[in-house]
């Protein structure tokens, strides 16, 4: 499922035809990932909070949240998303952070590259935590904290588990929105 939260500009048709074809194709690993079809869901809000409202699709369980400027490789993905199945409580992803200074180690991931279980969705939508989602649509700002706030409170501080094998490659200029306001004015 593809999350398009840019009412303005949707995917072209010959871009989802790529996605699609990509998506059915085969990975010819023996490892049982299997191609599948591609679900655009459109949003009629271009903001932060949308890529974490419940989707209607696919029932699995693992979801990847990805940054629209990161491209890791099939290995790097197949990695992190088997230390997620063996964890599948823990957010597992590149990009850690540490909220809680004296203790060591990372206890926090974002969510611009990391696998969670999509029951993480529903309770990032929960009403308790709408205060903190209308400071995100505000500020543009640090929704994968937020997220990440949410699935340390539902597993009572299970630290989110740092993938240290391959960083997934970052694109220079690409950035959300079409404008460079993510690391500006930071607020937490």
């Amino acid at each position: 499922v593809v999350v398009w939260t840019d009412p303005a500009d949707p995917p072209s048709a010959a871009e989802l035809a790529g996605s699609k074809k990509a998506a059915l194709g085969s990975n010819n690993k023996g490892d049982g990932v299997a191609g599948g079809r591609v679900v655009v869901e459109r949003h009629t809000i271009n903001g932060l909070n949308q890529r974490f409202l419940p989707l209607s699709s696919p029932r699995t369980d693992g979801i990847l949240s990805i940054d629209d400027d990161l491209m890791p490789t099939c290995d790097v993905l197949r990695y992190a998303f088997h230390v997620w199945q063996e964890h599948p409580l823990q957010m597992v992803g590149w990009y850690p952070r540490q909220s809680q200074h004296g203790n060591p180690g990372y206890n926090h991931v974002l969510t611009k590259g990391s696998f969670f279980h999509r029951k993480y969705l529903a309770a990032y939508g929960a009403p308790a935590v709408a205060p903190a989602r209308e400071m995100v649509q505000e500020f543009l700002n640090c929704e994968d904290l937020l997220m990440s706030y949410v699935v340390s409170n539902l597993t009572l501080g299970l630290p989110a588990l740092w993938v240290d094998a391959g960083m997934p490659y970052e694109m220079a200029g690409k950035l959300f929105g079409g404008h460079a306001i993510h690391a500006d004015g930071r607020w937490v």
